[in-house]
């Protein structure tokens, strides 16, 4: 084995350590499935690569060229992501996985057919992919040095530069053996760059936090064990069975199985058990606001009942108002279980609301939920008038945003609460005369992919969170015709600014 062969092997350990780290974290990390594809790829690359080196097979020529071609889209995915405009470019990564996916689908009929080999061998194939990869290169590239310079803080500006090193230094090398194929005089660092990435990307989610929050001792060694015992296993089929091909097949869709079904228990386990600590969560949450609006009529009503049953036997008792009064409380008990009932399924029900006595209410209730020092303050637009909202909808997306606001604010600060109504011309634009409450907070802020994902169902960068706070708010803008807006960075603070159409507004 020489020098290029063991750069693979190592390499492709390292891909695959890397792949099971990345899933570890499925579904608390935005970052974590597409690191995930991306690691899968290339140890699929580097192992094939390796395989096709040290055994000589065409099957290994026609995977390392299938894994190489989806490499560019999977890497766009991983960069999209990290910068948070995956949503925005989400037509451009939809065209470059069809693209560089047709280009993989090309490759494999190198498998049945003589065309097929000699296509993946041809300088055709060769210039199409530098063409294709080269300008997806450098728009990753822009797209990094963008957000380098969009006013991070130092630990996403440390991130940031170590995914670019890894990007510059190991898309180049690793293209240096197509170059050689095209006539360039290159030295060959292809397996150099793909182990010089993997482990910038490493030092990035062990050193960084590249998932949000330090990946556990026990975790990367369970990784690093399963990884290198797969490859491992692999080899030794290879080797033990070269010369007879369906016991070589046999073992290892075997082993490839049983590596399937190791990792993907491990991250059915992980998902599993989240989802039952965040659907707990948001049933504490919902049945001690429940029991909470339901125990004052409650009592009032038991009280009513046990004076008139304490009162039968007195005929000058006067038993009508406390009939009336149970009457009151049961229609009380009623109107919250259909008000829940109604949150739940967020549909509005419209009644004119005077805005800035529900914002302040809200929001000076909500301060004393925490502990911290906060100190709140009030900028309220005096010409905003009654406006035709379900107050119970608006009270609770703007309870749970201030709610998220004050939970940033571990050790106090300021929070901002603005309103402002639909006061512009005909004709403006409506994000101009739109009905704004806004809630800024002097927290911890959140980084670019923490934003992105800050209104998606379940998602939460608290321990204790159950991540439905923001959705919740969403989902009634939505239902009302407006939105909700986010815009925050790390150190800086977030903003929140929930906007309901100028329709609604009389």
């Amino acid at each position: 084995m020489d020098f290029r062969e063991s750069t693979f092997l190592i390499a492709a350990i390292g891909h695959l350590v890397f792949a099971l780290l990345s899933m570890s974290r499925a579904g608390r990390s935005p970052l974590a499935l597409p690191l995930a594809f991306f690691a899968f790829d290339s140890f699929g690359w580097t192992f094939a690569s390796f395989c096709n080196h040290q055994f000589g097979n065409p099957v290994w020529r026609v995977l390392d060229v299938v894994f190489m071609s989806l490499a560019p889209a999977v890497i766009l995915h991983v960069v999209l992501t990290f910068v948070g405009r995956l949503r925005a470019w989400m037509t451009l990564l939809r065209a470059t996985y069809a693209g560089f996916g047709a280009l993989a689908l090309s490759s494999v009929t190198a498998a049945c057919s003589s065309w097929g080999v000699a296509w993946i061998e041809s300088s055709g194939w060769a210039v199409l992919f530098l063409v294709a990869w080269l300008p997806s290169l450098v728009f990753e590239l822009w797209l990094l040095l963008a957000h380098l310079r969009s006013g991070i803080d130092a630990d996403e500006q440390a991130r940031t530069r170590l995914v670019l090193a890894a990007l510059a230094i190991g898309g180049s090398f690793a293209t240096t053996d197509l170059w050689s194929d095209l006539g360039v005089p290159l030295p060959s660092l292809t397996p150099l760059g793909s182990l010089f990435g993997t482990a910038l990307l490493a030092v990035v989610a062990l050193r960084f936090r590249l998932f949000d929050r330090n990946l556990q001792g026990t975790t990367a060694l369970y990784a690093g064990s399963v990884g290198v015992t797969a490859v491992l296993v692999y080899l030794t089929l290879f080797h033990g069975l070269k010369g007879n091909l369906p016991a070589l097949t046999f073992g290892v869709t075997v082993v490839t199985l049983v590596l399937a079904v190791v990792v993907r228990e491990a991250a059915s386990s992980l998902a599993s058990y989240r989802e039952r600590v965040e659907r707990l969560a948001v049933l504490g949450r919902f049945s001690a606001q429940m029991a909470h609006d339901v125990k004052n009529p409650l009592a009032a009503l038991v009280g009513a009942v046990q004076v008139l049953e304490a009162g039968e036997s007195d005929p000058h008792l006067d038993t009508r108002a406390f009939r009336s009064m149970i009457v009151e409380q049961a229609d009380r008990i009623r109107a919250i279980v259909e008000k829940y009932d109604r949150l739940g399924r967020v549909e509005p029900v419209p009644t004119l609301v005077r805005v800035n006595d529900l914002v302040t209410r809200v929001a000076a209730l909500s301060r004393y939920a925490t502990s911290h020092e906060v100190k709140v303050s009030f900028d309220l637009d005096a010409r905003l008038g009654e406006c035709e909202v379900d107050a119970d909808l608006l009270s609770g997306a703007l309870e749970n945003i201030v709610r998220n606001a004050l939970e940033a604010m571990k050790s106090g600060g300021m929070l901002v609460v603005t309103t402002r109504g639909p006061h512009g011309r005909p004709g403006e634009r409506e994000r101009d005369t739109a009905l704004v409450i806004a809630v800024q907070d002097s927290g911890e802020g959140m980084d670019v992919r923490q934003a992105e994902r800050a209104f998606d169902d379940f998602y939460t960068t608290k321990s204790t969170g159950s991540g439905l706070g923001l959705a919740f708010a969403r989902r009634v803008a939505l239902a009302h015709g407006g939105d909700v807006l986010l815009s925050s960075s790390r150190g800086s603070g977030t903003l929140v600014e929930l906007r309901l159409p100028a329709r609604l507004v009389r």
